[in-house]
């Protein structure tokens, strides 16, 4: 017998005392399934569980793949009968609300987290701005500020940079997730930073630190997801939209916020936004500085999938690692592809945008803006 049946028949009891679903007509959703002896395999139910998790499949495998579809269990053949209903009624109310309307032994406890946690992001590596998870082949990035919503300083630039290139270059990575901690993706630049006394050199910032991480997403050999969970302004949006494919919670938006200090899109914004959504509407959201709504972003086109905020991360995570046991080579040559015809100068254009912005950066405009943002009040532009 193959060692992960072995570990599935020696977990069985676990799992019966855990879901409280196999009774002895064995009409049970895990037999009905194939998952134990006596039960009638559906094509795609333990082969492809055993296919994704090798031969050290657990039952917590099978609780991580199967519990989340136990909605279409009941409309697979003419052998589900009122009593298998409503067990799969009971595993959904058990899926919804969290909290199990089932007995289970304290003993159990720490068995029920060992077999769920493998299904899981685990954090890798903690380095204070920036998180870093893994689960297998799939990687989750997450911006760590939430505190100042995400917004970008020195340490959280050069995390994200060093990590990103870090996860270009690792071959036991084939996709990536990006998001943010707390209620934003990220606001932008940190203002606090860039109105202290010690001010950086804006040109030196985006050259060194903002452009490697823009191109390291847009070469990188694998593809790179980007989870909106609320506002994406300015250098924020330009991050997500570096990414191949943006999805969003509901309540998200997005704004390429720069006008609204004095200062022009960066981050490769300017070629980034236009190659999405065209000139007219790039020259729009660039110009007025307004809001987009992750409706109107869908509509437009900037990005690919809204989902409901309490839906958000579960389906950026399936979807990642959906992708990270895809065939990564074919989607790096569409990367290829892509990047050839729409963003064969982008290195060119970011250059001009840190050449045009650091000449912005010295405006009395852009002081202007800046202090109007820390006072909360709106700014008095002279047009310098």
């Amino acid at each position: 017998m193959p060692s992960g049946c072995r570990a599935l028949s020696a977990n069985f009891q676990v799992v019966k005392q855990l879901l409280g679903c196999l009774g002895d007509d064995g009409d049970g959703l895990l037999e009905r399934r194939g998952v134990v002896p006596g039960g009638r395999a559906e094509p795609a139910d333990l082969p492809d569980i055993l296919k994704r998790g090798g031969p050290d499949i657990g039952v917590g495998d099978v609780l991580g793949v199967r519990l989340a579809e136990c909605l279409n269990a009941a409309a697979h053949a003419s052998d589900v009968t009122p009593n298998s209903v409503r067990r799969r009624q009971r595993l959904c109310q058990v899926q919804r609300r969290g909290t199990p309307d089932i007995t289970v032994r304290p003993d159990l406890g720490d068995t029920l987290r060992r077999m769920t946690s493998a299904t899981e992001f685990e954090l890798d590596k903690d380095l204070d701005a920036v998180r870093l998870y893994r689960r297998g082949p799939a990687a989750k990035l997450e911006l760590n500020r939430p505190d100042r919503l995400n917004a970008w300083n020195q340490a959280l630039g050069l995390a994200l940079r060093d990590t990103v290139l870090e996860l270009a270059t690792d071959d036991s990575v084939r996709a990536v997730l990006i998001t943010g901690a707390g209620r934003a993706f990220s606001a932008g630049a940190d203002l606090r930073e860039a109105g202290s006394g010690d001010r950086p050199d804006t040109y030196t910032v985006l050259t060194e630190r903002y452009h490697p991480i823009i191109t390291g997403i847009r070469s990188m050999p694998k593809p790179v997801v980007a989870a909106v969970n609320g506002v994406a302004a300015g250098i924020g949006l330009s991050l997500a939209l570096a990414c191949d494919l943006v999805v969003s919670a509901e309540s998200a938006y997005f704004v390429l916020a720069f006008v609204n200090i004095g200062l022009v899109p960066d981050g490769g914004s300017s070629v980034l936004v236009p190659s999405r959504i065209g000139f007219a509407r790039a020259a729009e959201l660039a110009m007025l500085g307004s809001r987009l709504s992750s409706e109107q972003a869908l509509d437009w086109g900037l990005i690919n999938r809204v989902w409901p905020d309490g839906e958000l991360g579960a389906q950026a995570e399936d979807l990642v690692w959906q992708l990270a046991n895809g065939p990564t080579g074919s989607y790096a040559g569409t990367k290829r592809q892509l990047n050839a015809w729409l963003y064969s100068r982008i290195e060119d254009q970011l250059e001009l945008e840190a050449q045009i912005q650091r000449d912005r950066s010295r405006s009395a405009d852009v002081a202007e803006g800046i202090a109007a943002f820390a006072t909360k009040r709106p700014p008095v532009f002279k047009g310098d």
